[in-house]
């Protein structure tokens, strides 16, 4: 992981702080919030994520008392060389204890598997702690590191007062690190006189500022989307410029270079509603995020280990098994260590839920990422260049069957998902395979064309595509490729004037031999 910034030097006047650990009068409550306050000092920021910015903090570097008051809080810290302390950008009270407790949660269950070894490490969370941030030095800092700091309004008579006194006042709302030490000294001044005063009007007082922010282990490496991305510059003609190196550069940087590339597309912003210029946005990251996927598919030997790659899959399934979902889950928040291990990082958008239902990746009009599918989208990265064409062709297979869940799952409602929620239990003969793949088909289809969706007969080819895919595995395994290949000739006849649903039918093949191992061979008809 690159450091985006440095501390400049540690601070002369620490010996109020350095026997923090010896107050034998203040509470846990108390020595963690004056402990993790300083602990915002002493950091310097290294990554960011959408909910959070995550700091480096080496235990060399920290004075002796502050040390020993942190190892009294857990500990754990004792062993560690240093620590990962997150701050969520903007204060909301309880958001990151969630994370804490969800991110331990998934800790532990990982640390209690038999099977731990194979599969993905999580940084251990050490402590918690919503912080009444104080000092000008932590509130600077976090201000620096895009955090989201309180803000208000001068009362007129106060802000007269600073003027007198030559005082700079910004125009319009302002933050306590706005004024001087000898402004800050009036402020205080005229807040202690309105609380003697027998005046009824409303009492003027500065907004705290509170920051929740946790300690954790601190990972030495890259996210994959900064080792995806030094490998694009590395082998693209367009970076040739800059010397095909990425050498010393930060994500954001990085990210630039990329934009520069591939001309990269940009949000147009001619929506009037927010959730649809969030959904617009979304879209144009994806469609460039496809485009960077695409080059180092076709024009790079690039690969990811087998061995990494199942502790990715063998991860998300346990999890989602013991009902905890990241919800965020793409190449930035997948961490490789020096060392070769995989991590997964940043939980602010986890969810646990009992009950696995399409419905944990839908809040209102907000939509999250699906775990599985960063699955699909590493997986054609454990194969050689020359295997990947025909691997790319089973891709629009997956994604068909993502949009139709989608659209079903909306119009079918708790029929759809119970539907497929019981089909695993079932053992089917052919006919009867035959029988409930007709049944279905007609049932979910009819409720789709009810809610006048477009391109009827390429929704019913989806439908039944992906009731076969569920189906088959209800069958013996000594019939399952005859039983596909009997599908795939009947609907090659069905659609044998329209090129474009054979091609859909032909990927669907590849995708049963390629995902699923069955011999089947081609849809066309006879």
């Amino acid at each position: 992981m690159s450091s985006f910034e440095k501390p400049s030097s540690l601070p002369d006047s620490l010996d109020k702080k350095n026997k923090v650990s010896e107050r034998e009068t203040e509470t846990r409550e108390d020595v963690a919030e004056s402990v993790l306050e300083r602990a915002i000092e002493l950091s310097w920021k290294v990554n960011e994520g959408n909910n959070g910015i995550v700091c480096l903090l080496e235990m060399e570097k920290m004075e002796e008392g502050v040390k020993e008051a942190l190892c009294q809080l857990n500990e754990r810290i004792r062993e560690k060389e240093s620590l990962a302390n997150k701050v969520l950008k903007i204060y909301r009270p309880g958001e990151g204890e969630k994370e804490f407790a969800l991110q331990k949660e998934c800790w532990e269950s990982i640390e209690s598997s038999p099977d731990k070894d194979k599969m993905m490490q999580i940084p251990e969370p050490l402590i918690f702690q919503d912080v009444a941030v104080k000092t000008k030095e932590a509130q600077n800092r976090l201000e620096k590191w895009g955090f989201k700091l309180p803000t208000f309004t001068l009362p007129k008579e106060l802000a007269e007062r600073l003027k007198e006194k030559k005082e700079e006042i910004p125009e319009g709302l302002v933050r306590e690190i706005d004024f001087t030490e000898k402004g800050l000294k009036i402020i205080n001044e005229f807040i202690e006189e309105e609380k003697r005063s027998d005046s009824k009007k409303v009492k003027f007082k500065l907004p705290e500022v509170r920051a929740e922010l946790f300690l954790m282990d601190s990972i030495s490496g890259e996210d994959l989307a900064t080792i995806l991305y030094r490998e694009v510059i590395k082998r693209h003609p367009g970076a040739s410029d800059w010397g095909n190196s990425s050498e010393g550069m930060s994500i954001d940087q990085l990210q630039d270079k990329i934009a520069q590339i591939f001309d990269f597309k940009r949000p147009g912003g001619k929506h009037a509603r927010g959730e649809d210029k969030i959904f617009e946005e979304e879209m144009v990251k994806r469609q460039n995020a496809s485009e960077v996927r695409k080059y180092l598919i076709k024009e790079t030997d690039f690969m990811i280990d087998s061995e990494q790659f199942d502790k990715i899959e063998k991860t998300i399934t346990h999890l989602n098994k013991e009902g905890f979902y990241h919800r965020d889950l793409h190449e930035r928040n997948i961490m490789f260590d020096e060392q070769g291990e995989v991590y997964m990082i940043d939980f602010g958008s986890a969810k646990k839920e009992k009950t696995a239902r399409d419905s944990v990746y839908e809040e209102g009009e907000k939509v999250f990422i699906r775990d599985r599918s960063i699955i699909n989208k590493l997986k054609i990265f454990t194969n050689p260049q020359e295997k990947r064409q025909g691997l790319e062709k089973t891709e629009g297979v997956q994604s068909d069957f993502k949009h139709l869940n989608n659209v079903v799952w909306r119009v079918g409602g708790e029929e759809w998902r119970d539907f497929l929620a019981e089909l695993p239990e079932k053992k089917l003969t052919p006919a009867e395979a035959d029988s409930l793949l007709e049944e279905r088909s007609l049932l979910f289809f009819k409720q789709v064309a009810g809610k006048q969706i477009n391109d009827l007969k390429e929704m019913e080819l989806r439908i039944k595509m992906f009731l076969v895919s569920e189906i088959f595995e209800c069958l013996p395994e000594e019939v399952q490729s005859e039983w596909a290949e009997k599908y795939l000739e009947s609907e090659g006849k069905k659609y044998s004037d329209s090129a474009y649903l054979l091609g859909k039918l032909n990927n669907f093949r590849y995708w049963l031999v390629i995902e699923k191992g069955l011999t089947v061979r081609s849809g066309r008809g006879k």
